[in-house]
């Protein structure tokens, strides 16, 4: 893991189920932190929102955004 890759490592595991057809959403796979983690679900206890939030200045809308984004070039900047 090269320092700065910490988001799009993120983003890879947040989206491996809608990938797979396994859910339309990352949200909506029940055994992904990625909903909690932008707010839409009670927090885990074994999940800490907030070392996930670091790498986006522990903003949920910047980590949610990264994670939808499509275009890797504006992923990068």
């Amino acid at each position: 893991n090269e320092p700065g890759n910490e988001l799009e490592i993120a983003r890879y595991i947040a989206l491996n189920p809608t990938k797979a057809k396994m859910c339309e959403l990352p949200e909506d796979y029940p055994w992904s932190s990625y909903g909690a983690t932008i707010g839409l679900y009670p927090a885990d206890p074994i999940v800490d929102i907030d070392s996930a939030l670091a790498p986006a200045n522990g903003s949920r809308r910047k980590y949610r955004a990264y994670v939808e984004e499509t275009d890797p070039r504006l992923r990068r900047k």
